[in-house]
This record gives structure tokens, sequence and C-alpha cells, in this order.
């Protein structure tokens, strides 16, 4: 079943802002969990993605609304079929060593990140590229994926089929660029602080494992003049009762995870923080899986039955209680553009009905 979840937010005012002008201005943050990798084609967490999102910029970026808008690629036009995208990037754009970032630099992160060799967590998000689901399942080549340069500034990408979130979904890190200049001279190695080239507001300064990442404004940024924190910690705080701590005592400016403080304190943070202590709406879907290869799980009726079973209004408003949906549908509600169809067959029963057919389907499993 999905849910509409929620994430709680921890905004801290900086005091740094408060003072010279001149001043450095840090910001500390609780980023969830260690991460695994910086490596935009191989990273798979929310928490990596807080970073790899400061430090790169794809194609396409993300307004304060979340929809689409130019990022690396001032521009784009999309043929009458709707197959082939054209994009314009941006002129003068530099990598963080200097160098300039050119189509080619997103041409060799989609064969990088398409190529099984890489298993990249997200490869699945590029099939409706051209030859990439055949490609990801080593049936052909990487340079035969749907992308080339038309020349430096111009990155043409062709689809299997339509595909009109095409600008959204290259706001995903996995089909950021990476430069090929630092990873032929790196290999793998090329994500490590000092070998690390970016082209986003940020760039890699340290990664002390279990302790911080930490990166600081990157100077060649098109945008730099815009961007007013010099440089960010990123601490690996899984536990929001110990975040929160950190909050209180101003070991931390902020908190931005899901469940970013104790979701059973929301009242009472709301109370201490007001205006700093926000709850916002996250589409994500919370369900239970069930083991189908054994019984008695193999049966539907069985999992139907529980699903029937579970209540979720007395889960949503009576335990968690901080705003969750009821999931009736796999779809969250409020996902844009998406049009509200399929939901389960017991949607409209009542709680009493559901429970009289349930014991029915497991009567008869």
């Amino acid at each position: 079943m999905n849910l509409l979840e929620r994430i709680f937010v921890l905004i801290g005012f900086l005091s740094l802002l408060a003072g010279p002008v001149s001043a450095e201005v840090v910001l500390h943050r609780g980023n969830g969990t260690e991460p695994d990798t910086l490596d935009p084609h191989r990273a798979g967490g929310t928490w990596e993605n807080n970073i790899i999102g400061d430090m790169f910029l794809g194609l396409t970026t993300e307004a304060v609304d979340g929809t689409a808008i130019p990022g690396a690629a001032t521009s784009w036009t999309v043929s009458d079929d709707g197959l082939v995208y054209t994009f314009t990037l941006r002129a003068g754009a530099l990598w963080s060593d200097g160098m300039p970032v050119t189509a080619s630099d997103f041409v060799f992160g989609f064969r990088r990140i398409i190529n099984p060799i890489t298993a990249a967590r997200y490869a699945s998000l590029l099939f409706p590229i051209k030859n990439a689901y055949q490609i990801n399942t080593g049936k052909l080549p990487p340079d035969q994926i749907g992308i080339r340069a038309v020349d430096p500034m111009t990155l043409e990408i062709t689809l299997e089929s339509p595909t009109p979130f095409l600008p959204e979904m290259l706001t995903h890190y996995t089909t950021f660029a990476i430069p090929e200049h630092t990873y032929k001279q790196h290999g793998e190695d090329w994500v490590k602080p000092g070998n690390m080239v970016s082209n986003g507001p940020y760039l890699l300064d340290e990664w002390v494992s279990n302790a911080h990442v930490k990166v600081r404004k990157n100077q060649r940024f098109y945008d730099a003049d815009n961007v007013s924190i010099d440089t960010v910690y990123y601490y690996p705080i899984e536990d929001a009762r110990t975040a929160l701590k950190m909050f209180q005592s101003g070991e931390i400016d902020m908190n931005i995870t899901t469940g970013g403080f104790p979701a059973a304190l929301i009242d009472d943070v709301l109370a201490e923080f007001p205006g700093e202590a926000r709850v916002y709406p996250y589409l994500g879907n919370s369900y239970l899986p069930f083991l189908i290869s054994r019984p008695p799980f193999d049966d539907i009726r069985v999992r139907k039955a529980i699903s029937m079973l579970i209540d979720r209004e007395i889960i949503n408003d009576r335990i968690v209680n901080v705003g969750n949906k009821s999931a009736y549908a796999f779809v969250p509600p409020n996902t844009n553009n998406h049009r509200a169809g399929a939901t389960l067959d017991f949607t409209e029963l009542s709680l009493s009905q559901r429970f009289a057919e349930a014991r029915q389907l497991l009567t008869e499993a």
C-alpha cells in the first residue's frame, strides 16, 4: 500500500548571517546516514542525493515548487513526434577545475550510467531513451544509446517512445554528467576529495567517514554570486532524537531527512520552535512485502484479506498522527500530472464489510 508520508524539517537561522558581511557563512546540517558513495551514477539514497545535488547540475534542475527548469542546459526543443529532444548547453559553464562543460561530458556520463558494468541503481530511469534497456541488459554496447553530441554545446536525446516527463527525469542525479577528463585521469578514484570535479554550486572538500562530508562554494559555478553559503557540513545522524538534541544545543543548524524529528514529539517541537520546525509533504509509498513463494502468502486470497484487515485510518490518524493519508492506490495523491484511476476494489467498503469479506477469503483459502 502507499502512504503520503511527511518530512519533518528543522530549520535553524544561521547566527553567522548576523555577523560581518565578510565572515564565512557555514551551515551544519543533519543528513541521515553515512553515504555509500558520492558518485552520481552509483548512489541510491536521498542522503547521498542531498550532497550530490549540491555539487552537480543536470541538464535540468528543480525550481522551488519542484518543477523542472533550465540547469546545465538553458533551453531545449522537442520534435513533432515527441521522440527527439535537443538541448542547448549553458555558454561559458565550467567544471570546478576550469575545464568547459560540454555535450561530450553528458554523452560520456549517459554511456557510463547505462553500462551494466557500472551497476547503476537507477539505470532503469533511462529506459525511455533509445536502446537503453538493451544496453543495460547486455544486448547492445553502450555507444548505441540514443544520445549524441551534435556539437560541443548541443546534446540530442532520442527516445523509444514519447516521454513528456523527460525534463523532470533529467533532474535526477543518475542523469548527471561527470567530467570525462577527470575520470580518464583517476578512474574510479575520481570521486575522492582532491580528485572530484563538479559543475554545481559546491565542490567536495573533505569526507571523514562516519563524521562528516564537507563541501565548499564552487567559485566557477555560473551563478556563484547568488550562492549565499560558503561551506556546508553534512553529518550522518540517523537517530531523530539525537538530531533534535543537537539542534537544541546549537551543534547543527538544520536536519532535513524523512523523520527529521520524532513524530511523537511533533506538537512539542512545533510549539518550542515556531517558524523553525516545519512539516512538509513527501511523495512515497509505505507497504508490507509478502514472500509469495511460500505458503500461506502464495495464495492471493490471503494477501488480499490481510490488506483488507489493515486499518489505515487508525494507523495514520491515531498512531502516527502526522498527516499521512491512507493508501488505496499505488500512486500517492498530489503527484503532478497524474490522473487518479485504479484503486483497491474494497476502497468504498466500510471496515465491518471488509472484515466480513476478509474472513470469507481466509476461509476459502
